[in-house]
């Protein structure tokens, strides 16, 4: 089982958490190895997210740098992003993939494992994909504190080939078309209703292959922009 990116070993534990407890008794795990399956997968889900915030972030940051250097003269740039300062849930320790293989070493020498519960657990190699229709997609936005510009990042995309972001205005049930992309990060301005005033907002993500709608649509996002 190869494990190359953080991404990869979050979806690994996220299919642990959920199914190690199952099969406890057949593989020999511990209360132990539950929790720490548990911590690790908080600590990755933490960083990524964190990681693709700070990203965002960075691309508005090089834009002002070369706004600044040869932009449109006496044009005001945008402000800089405002970077969350939480604490992160669980103390952030090293290690997540070594005491995720060291697991899978004991796992599969229990006397009670199968190739079919190491599917499950995500010890074996499976050929199975998620269907289309299970595919849900995940929507983190951020609006700057001024300049009506939104960072969005949208995750578990599957096969999906790009996604659109749909807005819903306060006091309408109308949802307009409002950027579109194909990677994981993007930016955007949002015209405001009424030019200068504050506006709340609601975003959701659909993703599309093929030039058909693909999967389901995410979960809404609320967001107040700014002049």
């Amino acid at each position: 089982m190869i494990v190359r990116t953080p991404e990869e070993l979050l979806a690994k534990l996220e299919l642990q958490e959920e199914n190690v407890p199952r099969y406890r008794v057949e593989i020999g795990a511990t209360a132990e190895d539950i929790a720490e399956i548990t911590r690790d997968k908080t600590i990755l889900l933490y960083v990524d997210n964190r990681a693709n915030v700070v990203e965002a972030g960075k691309k508005t940051t090089n834009g002002i740098k070369d706004h600044v250097f040869n932009g449109a003269e006496n044009v005001a740039v945008v402000p800089y992003p405002v970077l969350p300062n939480d604490e992160p849930p669980v103390e952030l320790v090293g290690g997540c993939l070594q005491r995720f293989r060291a697991r899978n070493k004991r796992f599969k020498a229990a006397k009670g494992y199968t190739k079919e519960i190491g599917a499950a657990i995500g010890t074996e190699e499976t050929a199975d994909r998620v269907p289309p229709e299970a595919v849900i997609p995940t929507l983190i936005a951020t609006a700057a504190r001024s300049g009506y510009l939104v960072a969005v990042i949208v995750d578990n995309r599957g096969d999906s080939a790009m996604w659109k972001i749909f807005a819903r205005r306060s006091g309408s049930e109308a949802r307009q078309e409002i950027a579109s992309g194909t990677g994981k990060t993007a930016e955007f301005n949002i015209t405001p209703t009424t030019a200068g005033q504050p506006e709340k907002i609601e975003l959701t993500v659909r993703l599309y292959k093929n030039n058909q709608s693909y999967g389901q649509e995410s979960d809404s996002v609320y967001l107040t922009i700014t002049p």
